[in-house]
């Protein structure tokens, strides 16, 4: 199972990841497997109906930084595992944008590193998306508009 990926719509699901999980010895050793599912929500910045979002990513270079924040939270938190999947592509309401799973033996550092594993994302990834909605467009990359159309 990859541990980081950036994937399309459907490609895979929040259970087949958890089923997969069970499989790795190391995480029968965790008492906590805590996951994040980011979710496009259905009013815009700008207040509008969110009619869909495009998500674009800097290809490899998006790629190395997941491994790298992979990396750091398992370094800082001691945890046996994270797992970070990012869809790019169209999505709309209610679809899934990111899941972020992290396995570790006490709830405590789990709950913890999978916070700051989504801070980074939003703080480091190349991946931008566009935000149509009913009102207009506009580009976002992390929480910030960086440019409207």
């Amino acid at each position: 199972m990859r541990k980081i990926a950036i994937l399309r719509k459907g490609e895979i699901t929040i259970d087949k990841i958890l089923e997969e999980m069970k499989k790795d010895p190391k995480i029968r050793k965790c008492g906590a497997i805590v996951s994040f599912i980011g979710q496009v929500r259905e009013e815009g910045r700008d207040g509008g109906k969110v009619i869909k979002l495009i998500y674009e990513h800097a290809g490899e270079i998006a790629l190395n930084e997941l491994r790298e924040i992979r990396e750091e939270i398992i370094n800082k938190y001691k945890v046996e595992e994270v797992i970070i999947y990012h869809f790019v592509g169209e999505l709309e309401p209610l679809d899934h944008t990111i899941y972020i799973i992290v396995a570790a033996k006490h709830r405590k550092p789990a709950f913890e590193a999978t916070m700051e594993a989504l801070e980074l994302v939003k703080k480091k990834l190349h991946v931008w998306k566009k935000e149509i909605t009913d009102k207009g467009e506009y580009w976002i990359m992390g929480d910030e508009i960086i440019r409207k159309d």
